[in-house]
């Protein structure tokens, strides 16, 4: 799949050329290493696939103020003398909540599109998005840049299988999506839904159902497909009526064991505990008198 020119795993230094463009050279500042940027003129990258950049900040910020940012940001420079993220999108939150002035960063430059295109691409060979994240930047690269499914696999070495899959999970309802970026349900559960969409009822209870008996993959399934077919997926209430116990009194009473009933709409079961085998034969004894006796 991957071939010499694929930029898989080379990272984003790779990627971008480091060069010496006008745009630099009209606001007197070299591409590169540049210790202290102002941290007011960098603008967050609107192509950023990550959607919970924001987790954890306090804690990074406080690491920031203790020790300063010690991997510097990657930008690009913008005709109006401000800068554009490339990466670093949770760094520069944090720098902010830990009211830093400037902040380090290293200076790149590449042409209009294909700047945001390897943005997105870095950000995805990073290997922690989630399956949500991977959908979105898998979404932008085929929206915002014409991209097919096979020049995505291309470039990211991804089976166009794998990226059609995370695609589908935009389709899910906001309830859903929310269960994966929380980490209630992973990507194979959620993926066990797709036959629901539609019929959002239907998936609530299966979300619902999944949730409260830990279902694996494989069970969900086995539920969605009973909730596709139309068929009934809740348990029969239990009936526990004065009716009930005193027939569990009698026949306790009757066979000299204690005699539990469970009784719903559908039918039931008898249930007479023992402790060992003398007590199974006295019940043995005890059905053959009355059989006997009938």
């Amino acid at each position: 799949m991957s071939n010499n020119n694929t930029p898989l795993g080379k990272g984003l230094s790779a990627l971008l050329t480091s060069t010496d463009p006008q745009i630099l050279s009209e606001n007197k500042i070299k591409s590169g290493y540049n210790p202290a940027i102002d941290i007011t003129l960098i603008e967050k990258n609107p192509y950023q696939p990550r959607v919970d950049a924001e987790s954890k900040i306090d804690e990074l910020a406080q690491s920031i103020k203790e020790h300063g940012l010690i991997s510097p940001l990657i930008v690009t420079m913008l005709k109006n003398g401000r800068y554009r993220l490339i990466a670093g999108e949770r760094r520069l939150s944090a720098a902010k909540k830990a009211r830093l002035k400037t902040v380090p960063v290293i200076i790149k430059e590449a042409a209009g599109e294909k700047l945001l295109e390897m943005a997105i691409i870095e950000n995805v060979q990073r290997k922690d998005l989630n399956p949500l994240e991977e959908a979105n930047a898998y979404m932008q690269l085929k929206a915002e840049f014409n991209m097919t499914l096979s020049q995505i696999s291309e470039k990211l070495g991804v089976y166009e299988q794998t990226i059609s899959q995370r695609m589908m999970l935009l389709q899910l309802p906001d309830f859903v999506q929310r269960a994966i970026m929380q980490e209630e349900i992973n990507m194979f559960q959620a993926e066990q839904l797709m036959p629901l969409l539609g019929n959002e009822d239907a998936m609530a209870l299966a979300l619902k159902m999944c949730l409260k008996n830990q279902l694996s993959a494989k069970q969900l399934r086995a539920l969605v497909d009973k909730l596709a077919a139309g068929l009934s997926v809740e348990r029969a209430k239990k009936i526990k009526d004065e009716k009930t116990r005193e027939m569990e009194i009698a026949l306790t009473k009757l066979i000299g064991r204690k005699i539990y009933f469970t009784r719903t709409h559908k039918g039931g079961k008898i249930i007479i505990s023992y402790n060992n085998d003398d007590e199974l034969d006295e019940l043995y004894k005890r059905f053959s008198y009355i059989g006997y006796h009938v």
